[in-house]
């Protein structure tokens, strides 16, 4: 949340780690994402890197407008516009979307099933 917060205090839409330009941002994006941590051979990673780049700019607008003030609160908004059953998976170690979200999907939306990973 407070890199949230940063990104948007400064605007620095080059600096989303979600969204890397290097083989060592790729590395750094799939550590922040997995919970098990495995090697990845650099030609590995430049070549993921290489078949992002085209798209970074779309990506980097599509994070900006989920992480905006405006769509910060969207999803609490309209929970009640949930009326099917929902099953939500979530990892307990998730450093990008804090777990705590899965408890107010829980009691805010009726019949909601929660499955937390280890």
């Amino acid at each position: 949340v407070k890199q949230l917060r940063d990104l948007e205090r400064t605007n620095n839409i080059q600096g989303i780690p979600l969204i890397p330009s290097t083989p060592e941002e790729m590395e750094e994006m799939l550590k922040l994402c997995s919970y098990v941590r495995f090697k990845i051979p650099h030609q590995i990673l430049q070549g993921l890197v290489d078949v992002r780049i085209p798209h970074n700019d779309f990506y980097r607008e599509v994070f900006m407008e989920i992480v905006g003030e405006k769509s910060r609160h969207s999803l609490q908004e309209n929970m009640h516009l949930i009326t099917v059953p929902l099953q939500v998976i979530w990892g307990k170690q998730d450093q990008v979307v804090d777990v705590s979200g899965a408890t107010v999907l829980t009691e805010a939306i009726p019949g909601c099933h929660v499955d937390l990973l280890e």
